[in-house]
């Protein structure tokens, strides 16, 4: 299994369909946490922090992996 990591977003995020409010928690492969880490759209949550939403507008849930592609959001931006 990839090692992967929990981040929280830090501005709305939206991929394929869904949007992802600011402050959404989601865990996903080290290298797409990353490059949204790098792109200043999320950080990574610390040990300290708990509960929060990983779902699509704001839904609570429980742990829910997911996986974000930067093919995606690149793609959000074009038109």
């Amino acid at each position: 299994m990839p090692d992967t990591t929990e981040i929280i977003l830090q501005r709305p995020h939206r991929h394929a369909g869904r949007n992802y409010p600011v402050g959404a928690r989601l865990t996903l492969r080290a290298d797409k946490a990353q490059w949204l880490i790098a792109k200043g759209v999320a950080v990574q949550k610390t040990e300290g922090e708990s509960g929060g939403s990983n779902q699509p507008d704001g839904q609570q849930t429980t742990s829910q992996s997911s996986v974000i592609s930067p093919q995606s959001s690149a793609k959000k931006g074009a038109k």
